[in-house]
C-alpha cells in the first residue's frame, strides 16, 4: 500500500504532466483550474489541495521540470576521470536529447520569462533554478581552461553566454520562428561550441 509520501508525489506528479499538457495546448493565461482539473481526471477541489493556485501549479511545475534537467546533467558529468571537453560533449548531448522532449514546454517557459518582469516571485524562482545551471557549466569551462584543454577570458562570463545561447535556442523553437530539425540546430550548436571553446594545438 502506498504511503502518504508517495501518494502525495503521484499526485503532483499527475496534476504537474496535466497542466504541461493545458499549457502547451493553451498557453498559460487561457488555461483555467477547470481545465487542468478535467484533464487530470481528479476534482477541481483535490486540485487546489495539492496547490493554492494556478501560478503556484505553474511555478511547481516550472521547477520540477528544472530540477529534474540539473540533476540529470549532474549525473552525467560525475565521472572524475573526463575531460572538460567530455563534458561539454555530454553535456550538448544532453540538450539535445531532454531539450527535444521539452518542446511542449518552451512556450509556456517563455511565458514565464515574460511573467517574471512583472512579478517579483516569479522572478526570485527563475532566478534560483538558473543559477545552478551557470555554475555548472562555469565550472565545466573553467577546469578545461585550468588543464589547458579551453580557452577563455572568464569561464563564468563565457557560461553565461552559454546558456543564454541556448535559452535563444529554446525561444526559436517555443514560438516556431525555426521549423527545422531539432537535430540540426544542436550540430550547428556543437560545431560553433566546441570551435569557439578549444584551445588550438
Amino acid at each position: 500500500m502506498a504511503s502518504s509520501r508517495e501518494l502525495l508525489e503521484k499526485r503532483r506528479a499527475q496534476l504537474h504532466e496535466a497542466a504541461l499538457a493545458c499549457f502547451g495546448d493553451k498557453g498559460y493565461h487561457q488555461t483555467t483550474m477547470d481545465d487542468i482539473a478535467a484533464e487530470s481526471g481528479l476534482s477541481k477541489g483535490t486540485l487546489y489541495w495539492y496547490f493554492d493556485s494556478k501560478k503556484d501549479l505553474f511555478l511547481s511545475l516550472c521547477r520540477r521540470v528544472m530540477d529534474e534537467f540539473e540533476g540529470a546533467w549532474r549525473e552525467r558529468i560525475a565521472d572524475d576521470a573526463a575531460s572538460a571537453t567530455d563534458n561539454l560533449l555530454v553535456s550538448l548531448e544532453l540538450f539535445r536529447q531532454e531539450l527535444d522532449d521539452l518542446v511542449p514546454l518552451l512556450g509556456v517557459i517563455i511565458e514565464a520569462w515574460a511573467l517574471m518582469r512583472h512579478d517579483k516571485e516569479t522572478r526570485r524562482l527563475l532566478e534560483e533554478m538558473y543559477r545552478p545551471y551557470l555554475e555548472i557549466m562555469g565550472h565545466i569551462i573553467r577546469e578545461g581552461v585550468d588543464s589547458g584543454e579551453l580557452r577563455a577570458h572568464s569561464p563564468d562570463m563565457t557560461a553565461f553566454v552559454f546558456m543564454t545561447f541556448f535559452d535563444g535556442l529554446m525561444l526559436a523553437m517555443g514560438t516556431d520562428l525555426w521549423e527545422g530539425d531539432w537535430e540540426e540546430i544542436v550540430d550547428a550548436a556543437e560545431e560553433l561550441v566546441l570551435h569557439g571553446l578549444k584551445k588550438e594545438a
